[in-house]
């Protein structure tokens, strides 16, 4: 298990990258649904954390043990989360000081169709779009129009993305949707502006 969640990491390392921006317990908890409590309130960001935040204040926000954590890790990974209804690992990375920077969003549901993930994709949409107004971005992007008439078989082999975008006055949000191989992910990146993402690494 430990493997798979350092896999996990990895890949987001990856993902934040691309973007150009231990004490292992069962967390088996599902998490709400919602993707934050009222800015007007509080100020979180994303469910119930505010950038800055340390490891300890952002266990204490999800109220139980994370499925990976460890005394030196700059990640904190929880599994079995609800996220806009639907299976999601959640990741919450921190800067070099220990403050909680960005948290990424990785869906897990599996499907055997292609178009039940942009179903998802757009559930994801929907959640951010009500919290957060329209998306500043809306976009397919082609990389290759060869399947312009198949846009599921072009997604599943990474020659459509969908990316959506969102913007407040400390975050910026992310909500992709692209494929290789025939494998199909979608991420939700939430990125502070006051606390940048360190250069890329798993910060394990």
């Amino acid at each position: 298990m430990k493997k798979r969640l350092i896999a996990l990491a990895c890949i987001v390392a990856v993902l934040l990258s691309a973007c150009g921006n231990g004490d292992g317990a069962a967390g088996n908890n599902q998490g709400a649904s919602s993707l934050s409590t009222s800015q007007a309130e509080d100020s979180t960001v994303f469910r119930n954390v505010k950038w800055g935040m340390s490891k300890e204040d952002v266990v204490a926000s999800e109220q139980h043990e994370p499925s990976y954590s460890n005394e030196k890790s700059r990640i904190i990974i929880y599994e079995d989360q609800l996220v806009c209804g639907l299976n999601s690992t959640l990741m919450y990375i921190f800067d070099y000081n220990f403050q909680l920077c960005t948290c990424v969003v990785l869906h897990t549901e599996s499907h055997s169709s292609v178009s039940l993930y942009v179903q998802d994709y757009k559930a994801y949409k929907a959640g951010l779009t009500e919290k957060y107004g329209e998306p500043t971005t809306d976009e397919l992007i082609w990389h290759d129009r060869t399947f312009f008439n198949d846009p599921n078989h072009a997604l599943s082999i990474g020659d459509l993305e969908y990316i959506s975008k969102w913007e407040t006055d400390d975050t910026e949000f992310e909500c992709t949707l692209k494929g290789d191989n025939g494998k199909v992910e979608c991420t939700i990146n939430v990125q502070s502006k006051e606390y940048p993402m360190p250069k890329a690494d798993s910060g394990l």
